[in-house]
């Protein structure tokens, strides 16, 4: 018997396959590129959201505790200097050279990495007088303060101050800074991004916080009783009652336009206001 002719494909036919066959496989690679460039989107947006995040977490924890006579040495809208407090205590003795102050129980990693670069103590109608730069701190015992019955809580320490505040009556509030600057500059470790830096005068050390951070990052003004921040510092220092943080970070790969933006700003008030 000679074998059944069996019919195969036509070309049209060939042809037609071959189409649908591209234009599901052309599709399928639009969609896997999508997803990538989606993906590749929201890694971008978690990353610039943690590099705001990691600035606020340090920034904020220092500058609610100013106060506003004071509080800041120095501003602008990249760069601010700000005298953070790190211990507080009561003054136990005083004279022209030195001043001993009973402190309250604080963080002792704190307190060892914090080098003192000044202090402020507060008279009985709340005004700060600081003693600036070149302050000496020196350990000593209870005993110092026994002769004005002063008494640390427990986990507290007794320090003698150098210079000393003789105007500082005995139990005047009083406490340690350290001068820290923030600012925003060219970033070393991502290129063609800024980053976030801090120097602490007091323990002398230099870091770059977090980057990388768009060119409108910067630090705005609350002044006086103003309810809007203002980009115009203001004549004296004492007269910014708080900052506006204008966080705009980005991601940390991709060319510096390309790179994935989230737009943060917040709000911190120093800790006294005066009305």
């Amino acid at each position: 018997m000679r074998p059944r002719n069996r019919r195969g494909f036509s070309l049209v036919e060939l042809l037609v396959t071959l189409v649908v066959t591209a234009v599901v496989g052309t599709a399928l690679t639009n969609l896997l590129v999508k997803q990538q460039q989606f993906f590749n989107r929201q890694e971008g947006m978690s990353n610039a959201r943690a590099v705001s995040r990691g600035a606020l977490n340090m920034m904020l924890s220092e500058m609610r505790m100013l106060e506003q006579t004071g509080g800041m040495w120095y501003a602008w809208s990249n760069m601010i200097g700000i005298r953070a407090p790190f211990a507080i205590g009561v003054v136990c003795a005083t004279s022209s050279g030195s001043t001993t102050v009973a402190l309250m129980p604080m963080d002792s990693v704190m307190y060892a990495t914090s080098g003192i670069t000044g202090y402020a103590w507060r008279d009985e109608d709340g005004n700060y007088t600081y003693q600036d730069w070149g302050v000496g701190r020196t350990a000593v015992t209870a005993a110092a303060c026994a002769g004005e019955s002063v008494t640390a809580p427990p986990g507290g320490r007794y320090v003698t101050l150098t210079p000393g505040a003789a105007a500082a009556p005995i139990g005047a509030p009083i406490f340690l800074t350290h001068h820290v600057i923030y600012w925003f500059g060219a970033s070393p470790s991502v290129p063609g991004g800024r980053a976030l830096f801090r120097y602490d005068y007091g323990g002398f050390t230099y870091e770059e916080v977090v980057a990388p951070f768009d060119n409108t990052a910067r630090f705005r003004f609350f002044v006086n009783d103003g309810a809007t921040a203002q980009d115009a510092v203001p004549a004296s220092y004492d007269m910014i009652t708080g900052l506006e943080l204008v966080l705009t970070s980005s991601s940390e790969f991709g060319a510096p336009g390309d790179r994935e933006k989230q737009y943060t700003t917040t709000a911190v008030f120093f800790k006294n206001r005066i009305d």
